[in-house]
């Protein structure tokens, strides 16, 4: 029997919507259950951390799934495109080790930015740091308009 991580990635997981041509995941996280850990410990969670890691396999054992399957380095083994991480040097939730380990997952071609600065709640938000590069990497892995279709674009929003 199918899986719900299973289920999902076939549905909805980057080698399932061809064009998807490139992926840039900021402030990715590797282990959800790691995660999660990191989160409740930043924000000085009541709940313990035996609490928690009985929640986890709670939600696991219901929807049918390992927390495994859902790490940010399965994902990447899944991925036949180049991927650019971006990542920020005083995130909790996605460490610098998490981002070196997913580079290494990462398929051939990939690249990841370290924003040394960046919390997990703000990387998203140093654009004058991040904005060069996701352009650049856009430009660079995504295929461009046929010769004339930018224009007949551009002619009919007008």
């Amino acid at each position: 029997m199918e899986s719900v991580t299973e289920r999902t990635w076939r549905c909805t997981g980057p080698r399932a919507i061809p064009r998807v041509g490139t992926v840039v995941a900021i402030g990715p996280y590797n282990q959800p259950e790691q995660a999660f850990e990191r989160m409740a410990e930043e924000h000085k969670s009541s709940i313990s951390p035996e609490v928690l890691h009985e929640a986890l396999e709670v939600v696991a054992a219901r929807l049918d799934t390992k927390w495994a399957d859902w790490s940010g380095e399965a994902a990447l083994r899944q991925i036949k495109r180049p991927v650019l991480l971006i990542g920020g040097g005083k995130d909790t939730l996605c460490t610098t080790n998490d981002l070196k380990v997913l580079e290494q997952a990462a398929p051939a071609g990939s690249k990841s930015l370290l924003i040394p600065e960046a919390t997990c709640r703000d990387v998203p938000y140093w654009f004058h740091q991040i904005a060069e590069p996701v352009k650049t990497w856009f430009d660079e892995h995504l295929p461009g308009l046929p010769a004339g279709q930018l224009e007949a674009h551009k002619t009919a929003s007008q």
